[in-house]
């Protein structure tokens, strides 16, 4: 979250809108904010799987912080049971593309 906002408050000062698009301008930010943070994170679970060298750009307690949490047997449990659903064709529905859980 501390990312978001740094990066957020920085966007503010470079540029400049209507204070009426205020909460347009931060869900687009969140939006583009989170699809490329998780493009990453795979990115970085595919080196680790690799055994390649950390990412420069993390430092070595997030890297180390990740690859504790990738070993975890809870961890690749989700992740096994989310990559059969994204296989799934659903009854001739086509692949699901997620598994987020009940929304109520």
């Amino acid at each position: 979250m501390h990312m978001f906002v740094v990066f957020a408050c920085s966007l503010q000062q470079d540029w400049n809108w209507d204070p009426a698009y205020t909460n347009a301008v931060r869900t687009a930010f969140n939006l583009q904010a989170r699809k490329q943070y998780t493009s990453n994170v795979t990115e970085w679970k595919k080196k680790w799987r690799l055994k390649k060298d950390k990412p420069i750009c993390l430092n070595q307690d997030v890297w180390d912080g990740f690859k504790a949490y990738w070993q975890l047997d809870a961890t690749a449990h989700i992740a096994a049971t989310n990559s059969g659903n994204r296989r799934s064709k659903r009854g001739g529905k086509g692949e699901a593309v997620h598994n987020g859980g009940a929304k109520t």
